[in-house]
């Protein structure tokens, strides 16, 4: 029996009053302010255009070139939103990224429901949208595989595409090399010669040669048009070859050199015309992982022993970048794809001789370095990447923080402003290629991600992971364009050219991905775009007629008319007037919504503790700075936790003009994270009875960007972590340790807790280098029992304090060889119910405990949770206080409603404690030693500094002239053959007579020197401390 089915249903008709009533609903798009940037140079594009927040992405590019113009250049767009965060806590600064990409219109990528919670955006802000010219062509993305090229019998371990991108070399696992035809994606020679594993194969720029490394130390060239080798086996090495690069093209295009790495900690640098080893660059003392030649002519090299150098092209060290605190596994230059591709473009036109060559190939790199000088990121096993300008400066530019495992692999895009990072933490991320900042986290692969690789283009990114999978990313909106399975196990590498993606990897098997390239919009490469147009010009743009004005001054003459985009959609308008009526508008709405809270009727606080509107707010460059480096590296400070109302003026130190001045700034950086086991009644920090584990990284992160601050005084203060078995001491000292280490003269106070009363803990820390050992009593012993946790007693307290000096001794009785004394600090807080009686004998106690420094403040209630105020101390009592402290013997008194244990510690403790202690014992000991005996000849004063042995080699005489800290800096020979050490003679650019550059050190006794320990505990022994008497390794 046939079942019948019945008719499908007819859609209902939309009645008009469905329409109508549809339509009624619909939501007009705001307007918003928008400020037009240039990636280049940060300028602004002519003032701010009000646009409605769905105009699409396409339409934005009308304000920024023209439909008739000869030369239409596209653009990308991306709203920075790191100064809309500025205030965020730099936990949340740190998982934020610094600009949005606009991919559809700003309605629905920065005004949505997830950005205006992660990001805060209303429509109240002004949008500062960053414009960047792309390449004038595009690179179709890979959707299928071409072809599978089997041959190899063994995994494959590299794979590179020609200059041109008509030939393919691999190297695998069976000692093989092989060349491949891609116009017919068929195999064209196999090079057979290596007795090991192929590791590496690189093109020379003009593809005329090949060189591939193995396994066993040896290189061999090739000849891609015959497939046979020139010559024989290069040999050298020891260990396996880890990377080759090739000479540029617009340096030597006729004769070009290869330079190689290997794990025998060497790189050598060979002829490729004779064939022959020229020099051996052997300055590591690890393996060296890749090695780089720049278009400066210099080579850059990466090794396990956590360096990086810097060579000259005769093979001379220019510098070493240390930074890193692990294995350094990756170099990449911001001009990688141009010397790669030397003088081809595009078009596939030839050089027909090598001046011609060498012509085409500098053109394209001027090109790309006019905008920004050459780069160098580097990626490291301890998780982190370093932007360089190594010719420029040692320090790094940037420290790169967010991957949770080690780096394997950088890359710049080829138009150099992005930079892409692939870590083993499965995650891809993409960074500012100026200034390294944070932009985007790419997500998708299920295992370690071992390679990357751009499109000519620089609008996507090809990742190979071990997870058997492609991924091809768009960067408009950073997220997976295509997905390429097809490989059966890991993939271990991978390359992209303008029409073809090759991957390789376990399955023994080379795979060809299908990429077209679009028909090109004007007659120019990937690094030869137009540039975007810098600020408003007005008088030229004017005075040129409408055929022969170019983009940029349309675009400019636009703008400072007045008009905006909204102009070509609704009619003509005012910017100036639509921009103030707006700004009006908004003026009398918040003027309606404002309230005032609290009582109004009689002040909540004395007249003393009431500060004039706007006395307090920090605006100098010093506060500035570090405020932005805490956002960038996530660090804590309780400055900020705390709202403490001197932050201005710690953090931003003097405003003199003088260096030393500056150095008077401070700052307190809270360790161990922002949440303590304990619950005091007075404290407003967050609490837990199981806080996160601590960061490995924030010792060195503290250390890097308290380097930076160019501060004199930096206090270290923590959490109570009772949930740790020493109470976090180890991470506090390596903390310290790391701190000594970037910055030798930095004074650094450790304000702790009580570690539970361990005194190993305690000991731990002060033989750390620190130089105050800071522990708040808080308060008198009558009060502690009520203010205080009840795991805190205000003996245990004093105990810390006695500990500590006894560990270091005093500033007049240094007890560690090599340390001076430690002065130790300790705070009250007056207003909790305490009497007189009980102030001075907690004081008599604290003097009993040799406790140096002492500081009074006012308790402030942070919230109603937290104890009541018993009553406000007037500042005449507070100065009473002072007195009475200095008279008992106290080294240093800080008193007043607003002093916090750290107020203004760096000013204090500079001018009138520790500054003026080494000052006087320098003096000291440079007048003995200039009185003492020598061997040798007495030399004038002028000469400088002589270090005498006897014929065992020992030091028995060392002679400071009175007026060496003003004359020079001591330099040795690098043979360490002589055994006098001389002051030599400096510029005033630092240079010395004899041209060599030395390190400055900052000291009142100024040397520098390859010296060894003998020679520091002869200083330490006549009285020299080791911190301001340095000596440079």
């Amino acid at each position: 029996m046939a079942t019948l089915i019945p008719p499908p249903r007819r859609k209902k008709a939309k009645t008009s009053h469905e329409e109508e009533k549809k339509q009624e609903n619909a939501i007009e798009a705001p307007s918003v302010v928008v400020q037009f940037t240039s990636a280049d140079d940060g300028s602004n594009l002519g003032p701010a255009v009000n646009l409605p927040a769905d105009t699409p992405r396409e339409a934005l590019e009308v304000l920024l070139t023209s439909s008739k113009a000869e030369d239409p250049v596209p653009f990308s767009f991306h709203l920075d939103v790191q100064h809309i965060n500025a205030n965020a806590k730099p936990e949340e600064q740190a998982l934020k990224a610094s600009r949005l990409p606009i991919s559809t219109n700003i309605l629905a990528d920065a005004l949505s429901q997830k950005s205006i919670t992660t990001y805060g955006l209303s429509t109240e802000d002004t949008f500062k949208i960053i414009c960047e010219p792309q390449a004038v062509f595009r690179v179709r993305p890979a959707t299928r595989c071409s072809s599978t090229l089997s041959g190899h019998s063994s995994p494959i371990l590299c794979a590179a595409f020609s200059p041109t991108g008509n030939m393919l070399a691999t190297g695998g696992g069976d000692c093989t090399a092989r060349l491949w035809d891609l116009n017919t994606e068929t195999p064209k020679h196999t090079l057979v010669g290596h007795p090991s594993f192929v590791l590496c194969v690189e093109w020379e720029p003009r593809e005329r040669m090949l060189a591939s490394g193995s396994k066993d130390g040896s290189l061999r060239l090739w000849d891609p048009k015959t497939g046979s080798a020139i010559g024989g086996a290069l040999k050298g090495h020891t260990k396996w070859v880890t990377s080759i690069a090739w000479e540029p093209a617009h340096i030597n295009s006729k004769n070009p050199r290869f330079a190689t790495s290997s794990k025998d900690a060497t790189v050598k640098v060979w002829s490729s015309d004779t064939r022959r080893l020229e020099y051996t660059l052997g300055g590591h003392t690890a393996s060296v992982n890749v090695v780089k030649w720049s278009g400066e002519d210099v080579l850059y090299t990466a090794s396990q022993d956590r360096s990086i150098k810097v060579w000259s092209s005769d093979g001379k060290l220019i510098r070493s970048l240390n930074e890193h605190a692990h294995w350094v596994n990756t170099l990449a230059l911001s001009t990688d794809f141009v010397l790669r591709t030397g003088p081809f473009d595009w078009r596939g036109s030839k050089p027909t001789s090598d001046e011609e060559a060498m012509r085409m190939a500098k053109e394209r790199y001027d090109a790309l370095v006019k905008r920004a000088p050459e780069l160098v990121m580097s990626g490291s096993d301890d998780h982190t990447l370093y932007l360089w300008s190594p010719l420029a400066s040692k320090k790094s530019i940037a420290r790169l923080t967010g991957h949770q495992k080690q780096v394997n692999h950088v890359a710049f895009s080829p138009d150099s402003r992005l930079i892409a990072s692939a870590s083993f933490d499965n995650g891809i991320k993409l960074w500012d290629g100026r200034t390294g900042k944070f932009v985007a986290s790419l997500r998708g692969h299920v295992a370690p991600v071992y390679r990357i690789a751009w499109s000519a283009d620089s609008r996507m990114l090809i990742s190979a992971s071990k997870d058997s999978t492609l991924k091809i990313w768009d960067l408009k909106t950073n997220k997976i364009r295509v997905d390429l399975p097809g490989h059966t196990d890991e993939v271990y590498c991978v390359d992209f050219v303008a029409d073809k993606v090759v991957s390789g990897g376990r399955d023994c098997t080379v795979k060809m991905q299908a990429a077209a390239v679009y028909k090109p919009l004007t007659r120019a490469f990937a690094t030869q775009y137009k540039s975007t147009p810098t600020s408003p010009q007005t008088n030229n743009s004017r005075n040129q007629s409408p055929s022969t004005e170019n983009v940029a001054s349309k675009v400019r003459r636009k703008l400072n008319d007045g008009l905006g985009l909204d102009d070509f959609i609704r009619g003509p308008e005012h910017l100036e007037d639509a921009i103030q009526a707006a700004k009006e508008e908004r003026e009398d709405r918040e003027d309606k919504d404002r309230v005032q809270l609290g009582k109004t009727g009689e002040p909540r606080l004395p007249d003393w503790l009431r500060s004039a509107p706007g006395a307090t707010v920090p605006t100098s460059k010093s506060y500035k700075k570090i405020k932005n480096d805490l956002r960038g590296l996530g660090l804590h400070t309780v400055c900020e936790e705390a709202r403490c109302p001197n932050i201005g003026e710690c953090w931003g130190g003097s405003t003199s003009d003088d260096a030393q001045e500056r150095a008077h700034a401070t700052a307190t950086i809270m360790l161990m994270g922002d949440t303590c086991t304990r619950a005091c009644r007075f404290c407003s920090v967050k609490t837990s009875k199981a806080p996160p584990p601590l960061d490995p990284h924030e010792p060195e992160n503290t250390a890097e960007a308290i380097s930076r601050w160019g501060i004199g005084y930096v206090v270290l203060t923590s959490v109570d972590r009772d949930d740790l078995v020493d109470g976090g001491s180890k991470h506090f000292a390596s903390t310290i340790r790391k701190i000594k280490q970037k910055s030798p003269n930095m004074l650094v106070e450790a304000l702790t807790g009580d570690f539970h009363g361990s005194e190993d803990s305690v000991k731990t820390l002060a033989r750390s280098g620190l130089d105050v050992y800071a522990h708040n009593v808080e308060t008198v012993p009558e009060c502690t029992p009520f203010v205080r946790d009840r795991r805190a007693s205000f003996e245990q307290s004093l105990n810390v304090l006695e500990v500590a000096k006894r560990e270091r001794g005093g500033l007049n009785d240094p007890k560690i060889e090599g340390m001076q004394g430690l002065v130790t600090k300790t705070s009250i807080m007056l207003g909790v119910g305490e009497t007189d009686e009980m102030i001075v004998n907690t004081l008599r106690r604290l003097r009993q405990a040799h406790v140096d420094v002492v500081t009074f403040g006012q308790y402030m209630r942070p919230t109603k949770r937290h104890m009541k105020v018993d009553r406000y101390v007037h500042p005449d009592e507070f100065d009473h206080w002072k007195r009475v402290a200095e008279d008992m013997g106290f080294l240093y008194v800080a008193s007043g409603p607003l002093v916090r244990s750290s107020y203004k510690a760096g000013e204090f403790f500079i001018e009138n404690v520790l500054r003026g202690s080494k000052k006087a014992e320098v003096k000291k000991a440079v007048a003995e030693l200039s009185s003492a005996e020598s061997p040798l000849k007495r030399r004038k004063e002028e000469e400088g500094l002589v270090v005498s042995k006897n014929d065992k080699g020992e030091l028995v005489d060392l002679y400071v002239p009175r007026k060496c800290h003003a004359t020079g800096r001591l330099i040795t020979p690098k043979d360490h053959t002589s055994t006098q050490i001389s002051i030599a003679q400096v510029d005033a650019n630092g240079k010395m007579t004899d041209g060599r550059e030395f390190i400055a050190l900052s000291g009142d006794v100024r040397a520098m020197g390859e010296a060894d320990d003998s020679i520091n505990r002869l200083a330490t022994e006549r009285g020299l401390l080791r911190n301001v008497f340095t000596y440079a390794k």
